[in-house]
């Protein structure tokens, strides 16, 4: 009970602290803008879409967990304190939500994995007396079994991570017997769970490993565990790794040093939290974390190729936004979470995260097209980009930067008069996940042309003087005799 009461707090303040900092620092932050989640922060060539929203119910809809399955997307969250699962076969369109338990108690966190044989979701519920580890199956993800209980510890068992083996099932969990460590558990059928194997040892519990999530995965050397600690400092809860070649010897523990690069700095006088872990191994063999901080409180993305050192980290969601679930899926990425950022409830949404290594169009053209030393000369700049979006073109005349756009689009430039010669310009756009294109030229400045008029008038006036002068050498002449 003291769990839910801490949640139902730091939900509270999370809004109250939004809500004031929406109003002193009005909506937008350099790119972020909070009413649509237009998002101009990247990590490697990732493009972060709209948001889209999952859940419509009145009731709070939370602890997403999201899966790609063979037809499309599922998602397990918890509402009403029962579980439920929608399904989608774009990511776009999702269905009516599917209730999975129906017991009078409370079941929460759900765990969700595609199996061989249909699906599995583990959740910790408190069912038999104190909350547990339970586990349901089905095979369509429409009908579900009785659920099967996993664990039977003495004092509140949470945070569930369930994956697949090669040889069965594994469940990390955290908090067995109040000692504030991690748990693995192992089934071969997914009905008769054991071989129990402590991954932390927490001595007096001051860490409590897990207490605020685990993210269990297999990799392609044994299996890795990201779970939260306050083993720091025993106060700021921050995201640690264990890794196995079996399951069952672990590693010492590490910390994921996450260097936050948000465009808004922390809350004065507050040390980040960083909670709610979800682990991926990428299919180039590197990991890539999504989780939630409390550095103005939303949801970041860091990877890593070996699990050891992190990118800096980047925000991907709003201030409304926590409980991250991240997949690799065959465009790029998406992350299901819980959000406040509508009405009055929480309710689901999804992100993506697209890979764009496309480069921009950029093209310029002149005007005139034949300039002299007396007139101006325009530059039209195009610059468009279909996947992330230009995030600005610059123009360069004679290798000197003279205007920066930071919008797609057409965009004119006008200078001169230019000296006579030859002269260049040069267009360079990027667009939001750094790809490059250019566009350059050349044009000529000539002297301008004396007109045919002016021609006649000159030449009418060199006769009148040529006439004026052979008068004038005439009468001198006759003087003269």
């Amino acid at each position: 009970m003291y769990v839910e009461e801490m949640k139902r707090k730091t939900a509270l303040l999370i809004v109250f602290l939004v809500l004031a900092t929406n109003i002193i620092l009005s909506s937008t932050f350099n790119g972020l803008i909070l009413d649509n989640i237009k998002i101009d922060y990247t990590i490697g060539n990732l493009c972060i879409g709209n948001a889209i929203r999952v859940t419509t119910d009145i009731s709070d809809d939370v602890d997403p967990s999201l899966i790609q399955t063979d037809t499309g997307y599922m998602i397990a969250f918890q509402s009403r304190e029962d579980i439920w699962v929608t399904n989608s076969t774009d990511g776009v369109q999702w269905s009516s939500p599917v209730q999975v338990t129906t017991n009078t108690s409370s079941d929460k966190e759900p765990s969700l994995i595609q199996t061989r044989s249909g699906y599995m979701i583990a959740f910790k519920s408190s069912r038999a007396g104190n909350y547990d580890i339970w586990v349901t199956n089905s095979c369509d993800g429409v009908q579900w079994s009785s659920p099967v209980q996993v664990t039977r510890g003495v004092d509140e068992e949470r945070s569930p991570s369930l994956i697949q083996t090669r040889s069965g099932f594994m469940v990390s969990f955290s908090n067995r017997s109040g000692s504030g460590d991690v748990y693995v558990i192992s089934s071969g059928d997914g009905v008769s769970w054991g071989n129990l194997t402590r991954v932390t040892i927490d001595v007096g519990g001051f860490y409590l490993d897990g207490f605020y999530g685990t993210s269990l995965i297999q990799t392609n050397v044994g299996y890795m565990i990201a779970f939260t600690s306050t083993r720091r400092d025993s106060v700021d809860y921050g995201i640690w790794v264990a890794n196995s070649s079996d399951g069952l010897v672990w590693s010492n523990a590490t910390p994921v040093d996450i260097r936050l690069d948000w465009p808004v700095g922390p809350i004065p006088g507050d040390t980040a939290w960083q909670i709610f872990p979800s682990l991926i191994q990428t299919c180039e063999g590197g990991y890539m974390l999504a989780f939630y901080s409390t550095q103005f409180f939303n949801i970041g993305v860091t990877n890593s190729s070996d699990g050891m050192t992190w990118s800096n980290a980047i925000q991907v969601a709003n201030p409304f936004d926590q409980y991250p679930s991240l997949i690799q899926t065959d465009a790029g990425y998406m992350i299901a979470f819980e959000s406040g950022r509508t009405e009055n409830n929480v309710d689901i949404w999804i992100i993506t995260l697209a890979e764009d290594f496309v480069k921009p169009l950029v093209s310029v053209t002149i005007s005139p097209s034949n300039p002299t030393t007396s007139s101006n000369v325009t530059f039209t700049v195009n610059a468009t980009d279909a996947e992330s979006g230009i995030a600005n073109v610059t123009l360069y005349v004679d290798g000197n930067m003279v205007k920066t756009w930071t919008t797609e689009g057409s965009h004119t430039y006008t200078g001169g008069p230019y000296p006579k010669g030859n002269h260049t310009y040069r267009a360079i756009a990027y667009d939001i996940v750094g790809n490059m294109a250019e566009a350059d030229g050349t044009f000529i400045i000539t002297v301008e042309a004396v007109s045919v008029e002016l021609s006649w008038w000159i030449a009418g006036v060199i006769a009148v003087a040529v006439v004026v002068g052979a008068v004038a050498i005439y009468f001198v002449k006759v003087r003269k005799t």
